[in-house]
């Protein structure tokens, strides 16, 4: 019941992707964004796309490297964003949570051309998108919320 979409939006406005080691600041909910857009004919997907690392807005954000040495805490993440998904009536199969994460490993090449530098022996898994991110870190906590409100949640 505590889990509100402005919590959300506010919190990944302010955490930097990739543990801050970027160029510039490029916030969560930015990216979180992006990745929505990615499903921009499917609003179910762009939706779940807008909150698939809303659970960082609860727990910190823990670069994969480290994470994948944590086995326990893939289940509280795993709890808590099921949790959210729940609160906002998404219910995705295993088809889709592949979609989700191949538009997030999208945005992971991206991300790391644009923002990280050398990004040499990452092994990507999908190559970037052709265009360069345009950034607006003052107003990605009101681009998410303007997001989520046209992709149906009531804020």
């Amino acid at each position: 019941d505590t889990i509100d979409i402005r919590d959300i939006a506010y919190s990944l406005s302010q955490k930097c992707r990739f543990n801050g080691h970027t160029k510039v600041f490029y916030s969560v909910a930015e990216h979180s964004i992006w990745v929505s857009r990615l499903f921009s004919n499917d609003d179910r997907l762009a939706l779940a796309g807008l909150l698939h690392d809303a659970n960082e807005a609860y727990l910190p954000d823990v670069p994969s490297p480290v994470k994948n040495l944590m086995p326990y805490y893939h289940i509280i993440e795993d709890r808590v964003q099921t949790a959210i998904e729940k609160k906002f009536g998404l219910y995705l199969g295993q088809k889709e949570y592949k979609l989700i994460k191949r538009a997030d490993n999208i945005m992971l090449a991206t991300e790391a051309r644009d923002f990280m530098g050398n990004t040499e022996g990452w092994d990507l898994p999908e190559p970037p998108m052709p265009e360069s991110l345009v950034l607006y870190p003052r107003l990605s906590t009101e681009s998410f919320l303007r997001t989520a409100k046209l992709l149906g949640l009531v804020i």
